[in-house]
């Protein structure tokens, strides 16, 4: 899980989540800034891929929300996950096989999920 806190409160997100996040701002024209390491920490990559209380800077945050935002028409508001869904063996449940390839568009479609990211 990925944990975020700041002015508008705390959220998560697992981590398959926070991946498809990073591509999709990178796709509408997110340049990552970098993190910045808790003060305690000698030495950083500046990576946003670990939950070790690293930080960005309200400039990073806000660029990265302005890409989502012009991601989001981009995105489905049907699920379109439906047609990749598999029966588990002979049970009734449906899910998505794990070497599925699945883009951040579809990952974040259908109502529910495209607010979530809003």
């Amino acid at each position: 899980m990925m944990d975020f806190s700041g002015p508008g409160g705390h959220f998560s997100l697992n981590n398959p989540s926070w991946g498809h996040v990073l591509d999709l701002a990178s796709l509408h024209g997110w340049e990552p800034a970098g993190t910045l390491p808790r003060e305690d920490i000698a030495e950083w990559d500046g990576g946003y891929f670990t939950n070790d209380g690293q930080s960005v800077t309200a400039e990073d945050a806000r660029n990265l929300a302005d890409a989502l935002e012009r991601a989001l028409p981009d995105i489905p508001d049907h699920d379109a996950l439906e047609h990749k869904r598999k029966r588990l063996g002979n049970s009734e449940v449906f899910g998505i096989p794990i070497d599925t390839p699945i883009t951040p568009f579809e990952w974040f479609s259908g109502e529910k999920k495209k607010q979530h990211l809003r």
